[in-house]
């Protein structure tokens, strides 16, 4: 067995990922497909002063399939150049190839990330021994700890139960994003890792306060783009057993989820963020940006949603 690659640059050693609210940060982009530095600057700058506990680049959100390789290193410089040691930042290395991914978690350690959070292989759906091999390979040479991400929607494979249960018991290996948005598929991982030194955190947004009460720890999530301070406050109130005010927040927040799901998705929320003044906030090509009528019915959910301060938390 290969030697486990050490920390470097004083990066977080993590053992598990620390729960909380991570932005699936966007990746700000003109029209001419450029990276957007002064908006990226802006979010990152707009997301931590809303309290998040840190901040995931190169996600589904960020783009990280439809992003050339200089594109994405650009953007984990940026975000943690901006970040300045206030949060941590944890980045996406996603493809299709072994060896690809192994230099993307190189380049994700030289530009500064604390982690990578990591798909499995798509276009062939590996087998579940085919995962395990995937992960167990790559934790053993990546300099930077994992986060499996279960995101079948987009892979068309979900992470066995099983092999996320043997898969937590590496030390590089610190967590897991689920965003299958399977709700007994969550409470199995919950099962099958608990006591192990290991983070489940949820990515689907609507199911944050009820992956909180089945034992999830937080949540990367698009959401937090552009209204973190909701998803901080449900955290912070189940906490506290405050559960009718959590409640109250996740029942507010989610006609605003559900208008950005109808209307594209990561797109949409590119659009919510222009509509707050984070703009030009482009998606990349060849895909193409939510319409101006579509606009309307997002302002409209914006407007209904109000602050946190409204809902009288």
């Amino acid at each position: 067995m290969e030697s486990l690659g050490e920390p470097r640059n004083g990066m977080t050693a993590w053992t598990a990922l620390p729960a909380g609210v991570y932005p699936a940060l966007a990746t700000p982009l003109t029209a001419a497909g450029k990276l957007a530095e002064a908006v990226l600057d802006d979010l990152t700058d707009r997301v931590i002063d809303d309290g998040v506990t840190g901040i995931a680049v190169l996600g589904s959100t960020g783009e990280v399939a439809t992003l050339t390789p200089d594109m994405r290193s650009a953007v984990q410089r940026r975000v943690r150049e901006r970040a300045r040691g206030r949060v941590p930042v944890l980045s996406g290395v996603a493809d299709t190839v072994i060896d690809r991914v192994r230099a993307g978690l190189e380049t994700a350690a030289e530009n500064g990330m604390d982690a990578a959070l990591v798909p499995p292989p798509y276009y062939y759906p590996p087998s579940p021994a085919e995962v395990a091999r995937f992960y167990a390979d790559l934790a053993e040479r990546s300099p930077i700890p994992l986060v499996l991400y279960n995101i079948p929607p987009y892979t068309k494979v979900e992470l066995a139960v099983a092999v996320v249960r043997d898969l937590a018991a590496h030390p590089r290996i610190i967590g897991l994003k689920d965003s299958g948005g399977r709700f007994l598929y969550l409470q199995e991982v919950l099962a099958a890792t608990r006591g192990q030194a290991f983070t489940v955190v949820t990515g689907s947004d609507e199911m944050l306060l009820a992956s909180l009460a089945a034992g999830a720890a937080g949540t990367i999530c698009a959401a937090a783009n552009a209204v973190a301070p909701f998803q901080v406050a449900i955290l912070r109130e189940f906490q506290a057993g405050r559960l009718q005010a959590a409640r109250q927040l996740q029942e507010r927040l989610m006609a605003l989820v559900n208008t950005c799901r109808r209307y594209g998705g990561y797109k949409a929320w590119k659009a919510v963020l222009e509509l707050q003044g984070f703009a030009p906030c482009r998606v990349a090509a060849p895909y193409e940006d939510v319409s101006d009528a579509d606009r309307a019915a997002l302002q409209e959910a914006l407007r209904v949603l109000g602050s946190v301060e409204d809902a009288g938390t």
